[in-house]
C-alpha cells in the first residue's frame, strides 16, 4: 500500500487478470468523496484519488470491503444490472 494525502494505492491478487476492472471502477466512482480510479488488471494495482480529508484508514477499509463485494458478487455489478443497484462506500469521519 502507498499512501499520500488523497491518494492511496493499494494491490489485490483477486484483481489481477480480472474482467471485472469497469465495474470496480464505476462502483467506487459512486462515492461522492473518490474523484478517481484506476485500476490495473495485470498489476491487481488499485490507484485511488479521494477527499483529503477523509482518513485514510478509513477510506483504505472502505476501498477493500467495495472491491471483495464486486469480486464475491460479479454478476450483481454487471454493466446490464447497474442502473439497479447502487453501492456508496460510507467513510466515517472522525
Amino acid at each position: 500500500m502507498h499512501v499520500l494525502p488523497g491518494r492511496i494505492r493499494l494491490r489485490f491478487q483477486e484483481v489481477k487478470y480480472s474482467n471485472l476492472s469497469e465495474e470496480l471502477e464505476d462502483t467506487l466512482m459512486q462515492s461522492k468523496d473518490i474523484s478517481k480510479v484506476q485500476i490495473n488488471n495485470k498489476t491487481g494495482s488499485c490507484l485511488v484519488t479521494f477527499n483529503p480529508n477523509i482518513p485514510v484508514e478509513f477510506m483504505v477499509s472502505s476501498i477493500q470491503k467495495t472491491i471483495m463485494d464486486v469480486l464475491a458478487h460479479p454478476s450483481d455489478y454487471k454493466k446490464e444490472r447497474r442502473g439497479l443497484i447502487k453501492l456508496e462506500i460510507i467513510v466515517l469521519s472522525k
